[in-house]
């Protein structure tokens, strides 16, 4: 396993870059995160895979850059990034806001005539709809944005309580819920791999809206569940890993297993 200086491209951070790598695993990140969770998936990932997480601006080593405020504006840039790294099949993954960007991502990159992705797979997020969510998050007070962290879980409580490091979070997290909240689902034709969702069973989102997302694809589709709430990804993350893991074998396959 080699860990690849990301300077040489900034949105994509490696997990783990293999020599000789049959299948690429391609991360995007709930809303106000990073790439940090995913890197600990490093150890748990088959030695046949090689993955990065995508590092959008406003945080970590793009901490001094604006945070992008519409998918308008993030999903381009990606599949820029992206398109070099195609020559493998690959699997698209994405938890929350993640999974909306990482859906729109898989229809650009066929819009753009790039190879798709072999697999989708989405983590916590309902399948999206036209008209929006009507949430107005990114205009919630600095309190407010606190809460919702709170509640969403994930986030130390001494961290919450941090002044300073509330300072360095916020605005990149308000940002990412005016993307998330200001999506607007435009129907396109239906993506031609599987999807696989992943969703907890504590969590807000419910089973229901997690199986719609077999309305997006002429493939399969599959629900995964896991115990925990909104971000199981990190408290079951081994489990998570498993279940993408069979999903990239069969990436490798061209069958799109879910495993």
């Amino acid at each position: 396993m080699t860990l690849i200086d990301s300077r040489r491209n900034p949105w994509l951070v490696p997990i783990v870059e293999r020599s000789r790598p049959t299948v690429r695993l391609f991360c995007l990140s709930h809303a106000g995160g990073g790439t940090l969770g995913y890197r600990a998936w490093a150890p748990l990932l088959p030695g046949h895979v090689e993955a990065w997480a995508v590092q959008l601006p406003g945080r970590e080593e793009r901490i001094l850059e604006p945070a992008l405020t519409s998918a308008a504006e993030i999903v381009p840039a990606v599949v820029r990034a992206l398109r070099d790294r195609t020559d493998l099949p690959y699997v698209l993954f994405g938890h929350s806001m993640g999974a909306l960007l990482g859906y729109e991502i898989a229809g650009a990159l066929r819009e753009r005539g790039l190879a798709g992705p072999r697999h989708l797979v989405v983590s916590g997020a309902g399948a999206p709809r036209p008209g929006g969510s009507g949430r107005r998050r990114h205009e919630l007070s600095r309190d407010g944005l606190i809460q919702v962290l709170r509640d969403l879980g994930g986030t130390p409580e001494e961290i919450l309580r941090s002044p300073e490091m509330m300072d360095l979070v916020l605005p990149t997290l308000r940002a990412d819920f005016q993307v998330v909240d200001g999506y607007r689902y435009t129907p396109r034709p239906a993506l031609d791999c599987p999807i696989t969702v992943l969703g907890g069973r504590a969590d807000s989102v419910g089973e229901a809206d997690l199986a719609r997302w077999a309305e997006l694809t002429g493939g399969r589709s599959r629900v995964l569940m896991f115990d925990g709430g909104h971000m199981f990804v990190n408290t079951e993350r081994a489990a998570v890993v498993r279940a993408v893991a069979g999903v990239l074998s069969g990436a490798v396959e061209g069958v799109g297993s879910a495993g």
